[in-house]
């Protein structure tokens, strides 16, 4: 088991290494990574942003 410790807060990059360590890894390898992010909204895909997030109050705390 490999052990990542990423100190960024910037949500583009940690997601991205997720990425890459679980697309460039041999068959038998696992990550334990440690990351936290600066207070952000993360959607997949194939969810619908207006289900998972509380759509009024990300508007009074941003704006």
């Amino acid at each position: 088991m490999k052990f990542i410790r990423n100190n960024s807060l910037n949500p583009y990059f940690n997601i991205a290494l997720e990425e890459y360590c679980l697309e460039n890894k041999a068959n038998d390898e696992n990550f334990f990574i440690i990351w936290r992010n600066k207070p952000s909204i993360i959607v997949g895909r194939h969810q619908n942003i207006f289900q998972e997030i509380d759509y009024e109050y990300i508007k009074k705390k941003i704006y």
